[in-house]
């Protein structure tokens, strides 16, 4: 890997950010072109490369659950506040 490469990366400091956008780039993708869109329209949207998207979510399957777990706490949190 070229340096030029690795500091375009960003690396490990980074990676909070890259999951954060593969979440959003999923549930944007999921909602617009359905479960059976190809994962690398989630990698291109989130513009990450597919290492990247496989190495937080190994699966598609595991990225819609972590949507659905994201929306069931937001859920959980709006209820909790209207009480």
């Amino acid at each position: 890997m070229s340096p030029a490469t690795s500091r375009h990366n960003g690396g490990p400091a980074k990676a909070g950010a890259n999951r954060a956008a593969i979440v959003a780039a999923g549930r944007a993708v999921f909602r617009e072109r359905g479960y059976s869109v190809p994962y690398s329209a989630v990698a291109k949207r989130a513009g990450v490369s597919q290492a990247v998207l496989y190495r937080h979510f190994p699966s598609k399957q595991a990225l819609a659950m972590e949507i659905f777990a994201e929306n069931f706490e937001a859920l959980d949190a709006s209820v909790q506040s209207a009480e």
